[in-house]
This record gives C-alpha cells, sequence and structure tokens, in this order.
C-alpha cells in the first residue's frame, strides 16, 4: 500500500518544497523537520480539488534543507 505525504511550510519564510523540482533535474533530495497534522487530507495552500488528487497524510514543515537539487552537467 502507497502512504502519500503532502509537505507544507509552517510559513511563509520557509522554501516551498513543491517549487525546488523544475521538471528536469532529479534528484532533489530535502530534509524537513516538523510533524504530521492530518492523516488524510490536503495542505492548506492546496488548489486541489476533492478528486483531482490523492489524500495524504500532511507535514507541516517548521525547517527544510537541500540536500540536492539535480545533478550539474557532466553529473558533476
Amino acid at each position: 500500500k502507497r502512504i502519500l505525504y503532502w509537505l507544507e511550510p509552517s510559513n511563509e519564510s520557509l522554501i516551498k518544497a513543491d517549487t525546488l523540482f523544475d521538471g528536469k533535474n532529479l534528484p532533489v533530495q530535502i530534509k524537513v523537520t516538523g510533524q504530521i497534522v492530518t492523516e488524510e487530507g490536503f495542505p492548506k495552500s492546496s488548489l486541489s480539488k476533492v478528486g483531482q488528487e490523492e489524500v495524504g497524510k500532511v507535514f507541516r514543515y517548521t525547517k527544510i534543507q537541500v540536500l540536492k537539487k539535480g545533478q550539474k552537467k557532466n553529473g558533476y
């Protein structure tokens, strides 16, 4: 069974995790600190309509660190 997590920043000054992937460069690796705020649902900022996206656990993070954001040319 798949377990889905939605990531939600706890305040506007934090990097929004969903803006880190540009559609081309993988992998994106992040480290977040926070807590699960709901077992099934959507983040507050979600514009998703029920039925178009799958519900999941909402993890509200208070800290975010970007560990890797894609690979540079030639893998470096």
